[in-house]
């Protein structure tokens, strides 16, 4: 499976983004930070896997500017071809669109079946790796960093590492043999303790029973008893209530008074002094706008009469308008004339130019007509790429044949002085004679020499042995000492307390020590001093048989003779060498004799092909560059081109700056004004400024116009409020039946007075009425401050009586917290069985992680005998590639100390040995092992953020080429924000983001 194309819709920072034609094998993505290649990841995964919901920590991307969410990858796969994978939002992980090569649709258990069942997971952990995976390394301690690369090895991830430290971690945080913190040893302790307390209980309940039916009845009186003082209390805070609303009540026969001693206010219009002195706050204002207004109207009337306009060049307004914009293109017509007629001369000086440098005196017609067509150029590509081939090949012959002709030259000069120094046969056998005879003597000699010092070294021997017997009597003398004087010691005390047997039992085994110690020195330093006697006399016998021939030659004749043999055997040798080698110089050169015949025949019918071509483009036949001569024939057709278009566009520019100048002249004719010499741009000019004088005039006459209308209906307007004031206010006088402004005033006052009155009145009628006891309780005549002093003395007796209750009930709550020692009987026996159930349910759990750590032990062990050394094999390829055969081999791990790796020296090192970058190669090497090993039928792609940063220059070449050789198999998308890196790959292969 390939990625061969990205459409992100909204993700992230992304929005329309689409990156097509990816590359099958590797495609690098390179970008500063922020640039997006996290998001870019993120985005596959989702894609294929679905988006992270609401609930998981994950980061969603959905983008800040836009509403889209989602994209699509194109995805080529071997089974069904090119497919589109399209999510977006809709379920929990998005709603999945596949689209197959016939247009078909399928869903997301295709996806699924085409991941063959991976999840996100998964596929992270084997094909998406970055550098905080192969960091991570450095944040385990050397004893476990084997079985880390184990670990990643068997799942990708450290996962196994940390599944078992978890269950080792949680069962020993559990339970300990020997331990005391554990939880269930805790509850152990505890559940004795509280076994140990029920038992005592046990014997103490029927004193408890008859302390909890006194207490019982003790908290009975106090409960009457608190209900009495309720009673009360509530008593006297009704009294208190009565005491305070008596002024209230005084306060509302006073007012009920002054209320019938006022005289009559009604009628009286609701709000009537508020609502008279809006109206009259109103009528004054409008009366004053009103005389402004008029004043007005006089003055905009006389500037009315002295505003004229000429109505004649206001018609042409559109026309003039338009020719006053257009004036700058009309300005840009002359430079464009100016412009096209330099580049037309410009192109011309041009095709001249590249027609000299071919050397050429055809037309434009004739050049135009020339074949530069696609089938041509490839025919021309060929006969100058052959005289090349060709050239290069005659120089290579030339050398090679002068090459061949001077090694034949030069192996025969060395046969003949390789032959000249060669000994005959007979001298050379009388010089092999002389080394033997030589060697025999001094083989004898050697011999002696070796015995004699065999002999000093027994000699040696013998000496060190006794000293070291010596010290070793010494020493055991010495324990032998010491044990007896304790022996002796514990045999004086057992007399002194007349245990007699026990006392000779001591002094036996003295003697037995005594015994041993006699029979170990006897037989240690006799049985090795005589051996070594023995063999002394051995050697010497046979250095006294032993004759020494006389040596028949000197030392110096024999070293001459040596070096002669030796000189001889180096002749032959290099003689034998260079007749090989002269057999196959001359191979050599009459290969090279035939490929110049072929040579010849290419050369001249090359050269034919070349003459009609250049006859075709009408240029020298001595001209062999004849592909800058295709191209120039090319170039010239453009730029005639290119002079064609200028001579049209010259032409229409001209069309357009005449047609603009007659349409200037003929309006200045039309609004009256003189032409005489004038420039157009100059008349454009003219007639603009005048337009504008006389639309000054129009929009000034319009303006006062608009405004005169304007204060008619102000005028009106004003009038009417007026009017509309005065009415209202005679209304007002006629429903207070007053006459004037003063009357009204005073009846409004009468008014206010009685309206406070009666708002204080309804004031104090609610707050009567919101006492719970109501009206029907209160009696003038009752002494409340009495009534509460008495049913406060009642309350403090009842409190009395309560706090004495209080003393009796704690002295038998002390009683019996004795008996209880810590807790009633119930109690502690139902936390007894609490506590028992709950240890009962830990002891499961804990036998159930116990369980799971049995098998994930047995998983592991499976893992390493029948998968693990497949995938050893392959680590050990990527391995080699990667630290450049400095490291060949990966050990299989046989307990959980982890990998061992071979250097090519043999030297083994534990993985705590390696340095970091080595260890994360290795990392790297497991993890590509991995992938083929866990779905080999299957090339899913490689996703990497960035994970060789560590790496030097020498290292990261090989990792390149580790990827390219893994590309062949499966896609690698890299990412990375490290420009030194990106330039270890080629163009085609990057993509900037």
């Amino acid at each position: 499976m390939k990625i061969v194309g990205i459409e992100v819709y909204g993700f992230g920072k992304f929005q329309s983004l689409e990156l097509g034609n990816l590359s099958q094998e590797i495609q690098v993505f390179y970008g500063q930070n922020e640039a997006g290649k996290s998001t870019l990841m993120s985005f596959i995964t989702h894609i294929l896997f679905g988006f992270p919901t609401k609930q998981q920590p994950e980061q969603r991307y959905i983008p800040k500017q836009s509403d889209r969410y989602g994209g699509r990858l194109t995805i080529l796969t071997e089974e069904y071809g090119t497919l589109t994978v399209e999510r977006l939002p809709g379920k929990a992980v998005g709603d999945v669109v596949i689209i197959m090569p016939d247009g078909s649709v399928k869903n997301e258990e295709f996806l699924e079946r085409l991941l063959r069942g991976m999840d996100k997971q998964f596929f992270q952990n084997i094909y998406s790796f970055n550098v905080h995976g192969l960091q991570g390394i450095h944040r385990i301690g050397p004893d476990d960093l084997g079985r880390f690369l184990f670990s990643s090895g068997a799942v990708g991830t450290d996962a196994l590492l940390t599944i078992n430290r978890e269950l080792d971690k949680e069962l020993e945080a559990l339970f300990k043999p020997s331990g005391r913190k554990p939880l269930l040893n805790t509850e152990l302790t505890h559940l004795k303790e509280n076994h140990q307390k029920v038992q005592k209980l046990q014997e103490k309940n029927q004193t408890y029973h008859s302390l909890i039916n006194q207490k019982e009845l003790i908290e009975k009186q106090l409960g009457a008893i608190e209900q009495n003082i309720k009673s009360l209390e509530q008593e006297m805070r009704q009294c208190e209530q009565l005491n305070s609303i008596k002024p209230l009540i005084i306060e509302r026969s006073a007012i009920s008074k002054q209320l019938t001693e006022l005289p009559p206010s009604k009628p009286f219009p609701t709000d009537g002094l508020k609502r008279l002195e809006n109206f009259l706050s109103q009528l004054y204002p409008y009366k004053t706008q009103l005389k402004s207004s008029l004043n007005k109207k006089e003055e905009i009337e006389k500037q009315k009469k002295e505003i004229i306009v000429d109505e004649l060049i206001l018609q042409y307004e559109e026309e003039i308008n338009e020719l006053y914009d257009a004036r700058k293109e009309y300005q840009k017509l002359h430079h464009q004339i100016a412009d096209l007629e330099n580049k037309h001369k410009q192109i011309t000086e041009e095709i001249l130019d590249k027609k000299y440098s071919i050397h050429t005196n055809a037309s434009d017609q004739d050049i135009m007509k020339m074949d530069t067509s696609i089938s041509q150029k490839e025919a021309v590509k060929r006969v100058s790429g052959n005289l090349e081939v060709l050239s290069q090949q005659k120089l290579t012959l030339d050398t090679s044949f002068n090459q061949a002709k001077e090694e034949l030259e030069e192996c025969d000069h060395k046969l003949t002085i390789y032959q000249k120094e060669l000994l005959d046969k007979e001298q050379r056998n009388q010089l092999e004679h002389q080394i033997q005879v030589f060697k025999n003597a001094s083989s004898d000699q050697n011999t002696r020499l070796n015995l004699s010092k065999s002999i000093e070294s027994i000699e040696g021997k013998i000496k060190r042995f006794e000293e070291s017997n010596k010290k070793s009597n010494k020493k055991l003398l010495n324990i032998f000492i010491l044990i007896d004087m304790l022996l002796v010691i514990l045999s004086v005390y057992y007399f002194l307390n007349t245990e007699w047997i026990s006392a000779l039992i001591p002094l036996g085994f003295i003697i037995f020590f005594v015994l041993i110690y006699i029979v170990q020195h006897k037989s240690g330093t006799n049985i090795a001093v005589i051996e070594l006697k023995e063999e002394k006399k051995e050697l010497q016998a046979k250095l006294n048989s032993q004759e020494i021939e006389l040596v028949s030659i000197s030392q110096s004749a024999y070293e001459e003779a040596q070096i002669l043999i030796a000189k001889d055997q180096q002749y032959r040798q290099l003689f034998e060498l260079e007749k090989a080698r002269k057999l196959q110089l001359e191979k050599a050169y009459n290969r090279v004799v035939t490929q110049f015949e072929s040579w010849e025949k290419n050369f001249y019918e090359t050269k034919r092909k070349m003459g009609q071509i250049c006859k075709e483009y009408q240029v020298s036949e001595s001209n062999e560059q004849l592909m800058d001569v295709f191209h120039y024939i090319e170039q010239l057709k453009e730029k005639i081109r290119i002079k064609m278009e200028f001579l049209n566009q010259i032409s229409s520019t001209n069309m357009q700056k005449e047609e603009y100048e007659q349409r200037v002249r003929k309006l200045a004719e039309i609004c009256n004004i003189r032409i005489d010499n004038r420039d157009t741009l100059e008349l454009v000019e003219k007639l603009s400024g005048k337009w504008k004088m006389e639309s000054l005039h129009s929009s000034h006459l319009t303006t006062v116009t608009t405004k005169l209308t304007e204060i008619n209906e102000q005028l009106s307007l004003l009038q009417l409020e007026v009017d509309y004031l005065k009415t209202k206010i005679d209304e007002l006088y006629e429903i207070a039946n007053v006459k004037n402004e003063e009357e009204f005033r005073k009846k409004a006052k009468i008014e206010a007075e009685v309206v406070l009155l009666q708002e204080r009145l309804g004031l104090i009628n609610n707050q009567l009425e919101s006492y719970p006891f109501g009206m029907k309780q209160f009696n003038e005549q009752l002494d409340f401050e009495a009534m509460i002093f008495e049913l406060d003395q009642k309350i403090v007796k009842n409190k009395t009586e309560q706090t004495h209750l209080f003393d009796q009930l704690s002295e038998v709550n002390i009683r019996k917290e004795e008996l209880e020692e810590g807790g009633v009987y119930s109690e502690i026996f139902h936390e007894f069985q609490l506590k028992k159930s709950n240890f009962n349910e830990q002891a499961k759990d804990w036998a159930v992680l116990a369980v799971a750590k049995d098998l994930l032990n047995q998983t592991i062990e499976q893992y390493r005998d029948v998968r693990l050394p497949n995938l050893i094999k392959s680590a050990e390829h990527f391995l080699r590639i990667l630290s450049e055969d400095r490291y060949v081999r990966i050990l299989t791990p046989k307990d959980d100390e982890g990998f061992i790796v071979e250097r090519n020296d043999g030297v083994r090192f534990s993985p705590r040995e390696l340095s970091q970058a080595t260890s994360e190669a290795l990392y790297v090497a497991i993890r590509f092992a991995l992938a083929e090993a866990t779905h080999r039928n299957d090339h899913f792609p490689f996703i990497i953020d960035d994970s060789f940063v560590n790496f030097d220059e020498v290292r990261l070449r090989h990792v390149v080429k580790t990827l390219r050789e893994i590309s062949k198999e499966h896609q690698i998308l890299f990412f990375t924000c490290h420009e030194h890196i990106i330039k270890l790959f080629n163009d085609t292969e990057c993509i900037n983001l």
